[in-house]
């Protein structure tokens, strides 16, 4: 019952009650009040309404008190739920958060979801909650490779979304891979894919820069200076600036020989031959790349004074072509290696 009506209807039934006893009863009645000594004189009728307008008021502030306890207990539900679907929204984006549940229904809720991971399925159908459907909607985008501007849900640095959507921005953006690229607290996986972005836009300066990044990385060392005999990329190091990079990624004797065969047709014979004897000479996993470029320029007497200093389980293969070539027997050097 709203309480607007119950007064309307408790004002109308106790004029009514007051009323008919007036006019069919009328009179006066005294009453005497024990202990006070007093006497009170009223008319009947007013006798009669009054425990009507005490029932009257002592039942409106009982409707009163239950209104306000169920305001605030409405509040205290709005708030909670609030609470839990923002806490749900941040468990989607990866952020660890505790939050203030008051009521005991979504206090339990709330505890076994925090027991749980959440995953976004961007196409389950909408939720009928603007800002979740919103941030579902962002999150498809991204996962579609689109880069989306994400800084209102202030997402956790650790998020995969937000790792997702910098992927993509770094996929067009050049300008931002040299800002990740400078950044000495940024994560190494975005740092690479960066360093990737200017390898693809052949930005050569800032490959020698920041070349270090993948100095480790053997295979990605490999494929840049592939590229870079290739001339598809407009990038060149010294001979010095070769060793260095060869020797950080850890490469081995069948990696130099692969690095010779690739590099033979970009190097003029003495430049080539130059190259690797500065490498042999320098880097103790070499020896091979050194005498395989020797062979293939046919630069037998040079190549046997290596062979010479070697022990005799050493370079079994090089031994063996030379005693075939001394034979005159010919065949590619290739088969040796």
């Amino acid at each position: 019952m709203q309480f607007k009506r119950f007064m309307i209807y408790s004002a109308v039934l106790i004029a009514i009650v007051g009323v008919y006893t007036y006019v069919n009863i009328g009179g006066e009645f005294s009453l005497t009040i024990p202990f006070l000594d007093m006497n009170v004189s009223q008319t009947v009728a007013l006798w009669v309404v009054f425990p009507l307008i005490v029932m009257f008021l002592l039942t409106s502030i009982h409707l009163m008190f239950a209104k306000v306890k169920d305001y605030f207990h409405k509040r205290r539900y709005q708030k909670d739920h609030k609470n839990l679907v923002e806490f749900i929204k941040r468990r989607v984006v990866d952020d660890e958060i505790d939050t203030d549940i008051k009521t005991k229904e979504y206090q339990e809720l709330y505890f076994i979801l925090r027991r749980a991971k959440m995953y976004p399925d961007v196409s389950s159908q909408r939720s009928g909650n603007e800002e979740m459907d919103e941030l579902f909607e962002d999150i498809s985008k991204v996962y579609s490779g689109e880069y989306i501007d994400l800084k209102k849900y202030h997402l956790p640095k650790k998020s995969d979304i937000l790792k997702k959507n910098r992927l993509n921005r770094l996929k067009s953006d050049t300008k931002y891979a040299f800002e990740i690229l400078k950044n000495q607290e940024e994560d190494e996986d975005l740092k690479l894919i960066a360093f990737e972005n200017i390898i693809d836009n052949n930005h050569s300066k800032e490959i020698k820069k920041y070349i270090d990044i993948i100095s480790k990385d053997k295979k990605r060392i490999f494929d840049i200076l592939k590229l870079m005999f290739e001339k598809k990329l407009d990038v060149s190091f010294s001979n010095e600036e070769l060793l260095g990079l060869i020797k950080n990624a850890k490469f081995q004797k069948d990696d130099l020989i692969e690095l010779a065969k690739i590099s033979k047709m970009y190097y003029l014979p003495d430049d080539w031959v130059k190259l690797f004897e500065y490498f042999s000479d320098n880097y103790e996993h070499a020896e091979d790349a050194y005498i395989y470029v020797l062979f293939d320029l046919e630069m037998i007497d040079r190549a046997n004074e290596r062979l010479i200093n070697t022990s005799n389980d050493e370079m079994q293969k090089f031994k063996a072509y030379l005693s075939l070539k001394e034979s005159g027997k010919h065949y590619p050097v290739e088969l040796f290696v």
